[in-house]
């Protein structure tokens, strides 16, 4: 359960947009995309990586994982609502 988990993180943090979202006003027929492999395999080594510590709940390593997320969904384009 906790792979996929990592794994649906990584897949949404790496294929989010550069540039800013946009809500599209219809859906396209056809959407091109392509995913880096290194980079989703760079976000998983580094998050289960043992400098975060299992990241479980209250612990430094959940705060440097999230911490991580942020900053990848950040400079993907991804702003907070």
């Amino acid at each position: 359960m906790r792979k996929s988990l990592i794994v649906c993180i990584a897949a949404c943090v790496s294929c989010a947009p550069a540039g800013p979202v946009v809500l599209l006003q219809a859906i396209p027929e056809k959407v091109n995309f392509s995913v880096d492999s290194a980079r989703v395999m760079a976000d998983l080594e580094f998050i289960s990586s043992e400098e975060l510590e299992g990241r479980e709940a209250g612990t430094k390593g959940e705060v440097k994982a999230g911490q991580y997320i942020t900053s990848q969904l950040e400079k993907s384009g991804v702003k907070p609502y």
